[in-house]
């Protein structure tokens, strides 16, 4: 498949009219079209299509002047041009495609004037110190919940700006409604931290929530099944109470 390839002819027409394309179809763009686009002032300048791009179109596009610059399409970025998307003076700076990033690319992105997006590296990361199985659970006015282990161990949310880890707790409310009950450990605001320190930190969070939640296991003595308090009647988990001591719930 021949990628769609954004030429300054095209970027000239899109700075006349913004209506009369979408720049999020294109997958490469040259060095002139990146300088031209630099010119522009509207709202958004999308060019979430890009999957790569030189170092100079970076330092053409760092020079942006409108209010949002969006590049979720990229992947990995290199230092030199994250020294130059670290120039931009816009309100937003988005990345969130980013699955790797160096701590010295970070400190330049750290730069620039507004607020940056890296939620594909924050993801990327998050999964990493996770164990399996994860769970994820994208949750209307919480942000992204994951949750890790069987049972489970560990909640960590993704919120705008920061991570929450939480041990996992469930609570019954009534006898076949389960709700969830996260006891917050820590909160991390990733972009006051390098990658690599991020990561150190929210492994020994995620390490601590753990071991908290692995201490309130119990083996049942009918099973042998590993198990929370909440659902578990003493040393018996809730089916084997039900099927050997007649337990109803």
């Amino acid at each position: 498949m021949i990628e769609k390839r954004l030429t300054k002819e095209i970027a000239e027409q899109f700075l006349k009219d913004e209506d009369s394309m979408d720049l999020r179809e294109f997958a490469v763009i040259d060095d002139d079209a990146a300088e031209s686009l630099s010119r522009h002032e509207g709202e958004e300048l999308a060019l979430d299509g890009l999957t790569t791009f030189s170092d100079a179109a970076a330092e053409a596009l760092g020079m942006h002047t409108g209010v949002d610059l969006s590049l979720n399409g990229l992947t990995s970025l290199s230092d030199k041009a994250a020294e130059s998307l670290g120039m931009h003076e816009g309100e937003r700076l988005s990345l969130d495609g980013l699955t790797s990033l160096s701590d010295v690319a970070f400190e330049s992105l750290s730069k620039c004037e507004g607020s940056l997006s890296l939620n594909g590296l924050v993801l990327q990361i998050v999964r990493s110190v996770l164990d399996e199985p994860i769970v994820e659970q994208d949750d209307e006015g919480w942000g992204l919940r994951l949750f890790a282990g069987d049972p489970e161990e560990v909640i960590v949310t993704i919120t705008a700006g920061a991570v929450e880890v939480a041990i996992f707790d469930l609570r019954w409310d009534g006898p076949h409604t389960p709700v969830v009950h996260p006891k917050l450990l820590g909160v991390l605001y990733w972009g006051h931290f390098s990658p690599s320190q991020f990561e150190e930190m929210l492994t020994a969070l995620v390490q601590t929530a753990c071991q908290f939640r692995q201490a309130e296991f119990t083996k049942c003595r009918y099973c042998d099944r590993v198990l929370g308090p909440e659902h578990m009647h003493g040393d018996v988990c809730h089916g084997c109470a039900e099927r050997h001591e007649g337990v109803v719930h």
